[in-house]
């Protein structure tokens, strides 16, 4: 910059360049010299700080908002993705975000487990996965499901990273079987008994107990034998 005889003010242009990339607000510092000194002239303030404040937003949300998984699979796998601005290295700072399980009819520790629910993406990341540990408990269940909410942890949010879609619902198929059968092949019972006890119980080689829903039978007597 040079100043001409009687010029009390210049100014110079700093090209920013508008990269497109979530940032954390960036600063760099200018200074100036006196080139040529002169005795009568000296420095005032020589350096200030350039801040440069990001503009732009990435949305982050979950790859799929159901999932169905086998019980006996024991692992599922609920993945997030990062979307835009459409270019490499979208989200230039690493972040963390939080899963939080909501029970409804499948509970933690007895169906499942997330052992950890924070979710770390690291600068430039695209794709992070939590794992889910799905609990084989060898019982003829119904279908059990639960709800996994995406969130930004209480400290280290951003308002520049939008969460969206932010739920997803699992479901739990059962692959246990049993076999319902009567206690004995025959019965006998003397006329003058009045009545009998026919008894049918559930037989499954894994647990003594393993129907964990309720059911029904229904009695017929198509024929009776000579």
């Amino acid at each position: 910059m040079t100043f001409q005889a009687f010029q009390n003010r210049v100014c110079t242009s700093v090209t920013v360049n508008d990269d497109e990339m979530l940032e954390q607000t960036e600063s760099f510092i200018a200074r100036i010299n006196i080139t040529h000194p002169h005795s009568h002239i000296s420095l005032g303030v020589s350096s200030v700080e350039i801040t440069i404040v990001n503009d732009d937003e990435a949305t982050v949300g979950l790859e799929n908002t159901t999932y169905t998984v086998m019980e006996n699979e024991l692992k599922l796998y609920v993945c997030v993705v990062v979307h835009g601005p459409l270019i490499g290295c979208p989200i230039f700072f690493p972040f963390e975000l939080l899963f939080v399980p909501t029970l409804a009819t499948a509970f933690q520790g007895s169906d499942y487990r997330v052992r950890d629910p924070t979710l770390w993406f690291g600068a430039c990341a695209m794709r992070q996965c939590l794992t889910v540990d799905i609990i084989d408990n060898n019982l003829i269940e119904d279908a059990e499901t639960f709800t996994l909410t995406l969130k930004h942890p209480p400290r280290g949010s951003t308002d520049d990273i939008v969460l969206d879609p932010t739920v997803a619902t699992v479901t739990i198929e059962d692959e246990d079987a049993a076999i319902v059968t009567f206690d004995r092949t025959e019965y006998s019972v003397q006329e003058t008994s009045g009545s009998l006890a026919i008894c049918a119980r559930v037989v499954s080689p894994a647990v003594s107990c393993p129907v964990a829903t309720p059911f029904s039978l229904t009695y017929s007597f198509p024929m009776e034998l000579p």
